[in-house]
């Protein structure tokens, strides 16, 4: 590269301060820049600069917190204190996510006593003939080829037909996270000696409550 009195010679062309593409020396480009109007074209572009970083991050605060408020609008929870048993839960409502056969409803509990986070999956449903929950009753969660099984409470719950059938399941950190990423189409529930299918009309529920939760 040649230079001038030792100095390389330099390329470049900065807005507001060198109107075109030309040579300089480096002790040109100084004595340009502090110039008074070279001091305020720089000071104007590095604020304008400054400004857009700021809007730039303005605007993402914007879309975490309206993301965060849409979250929360569609959650409904509510909390329960039990004095009897010292016990505090935090529950969505009970929600139809399946017309047929038998209205199945669902509902996700968490027990929030002495920072407990532990998490229950409710079903209440109305079977058509007499029916039984047993040691041996679950339910399985499918999605697609994927499905979670999970074992009901274990108690000895009977109701006649068309009455309230209710039991719950605890659930693992294995099946809330399994929950959380899958939508679900299809929930199988094992009585004593029978089963039903259940085609879901909400397949996002558990995706969206379970978000309330967090």
């Amino acid at each position: 590269m040649k230079t001038i009195e030792g100095h390389p010679l330099l390329a470049f062309r900065m807005p507001g301060i060198l109107k075109t593409y030309k040579y300089v020396r480096f002790e040109t480009v100084v004595k340009t820049i502090i110039t008074k109007n070279g001091i305020l074209n720089f000071i104007n572009y590095m604020s304008v600069a400054s400004m857009l970083f700021k809007i730039k991050s303005i605007i993402i605060f914007l879309l975490i917190f309206m993301y965060s408020l849409s979250v929360q609008a569609q959650c409904n929870l509510k909390t329960t204190n039990d004095p009897c048993d010292d016990l505090v839960t935090r529950s969505a409502y009970y929600e139809n996510v399946s017309s047929i056969p038998g209205n199945l409803k669902v509902k996700i509990e968490q027990n929030i006593t002495y920072r407990d986070t532990s998490m229950a999956l409710f079903i209440l449903l109305k079977p058509g003939y007499k029916s039984c929950f047993g040691k041996e009753s679950k339910i399985s969660l499918k999605s697609g080829n994927d499905f979670i099984t999970l074992p009901l409470s274990g108690q000895i719950i009977c109701r006649n037909e068309g009455e309230k059938l209710i039991d719950y399941s605890k659930m693992t950190k294995e099946s809330i996270d399994f929950l959380k990423r899958h939508a679900i189409n299809k929930i199988r529930v094992y009585y004593n000696n029978s089963y039903d299918d259940f085609v879901i009309d909400k397949q996002d529920y558990f995706i969206r409550t379970l978000q309330c939760f967090q």
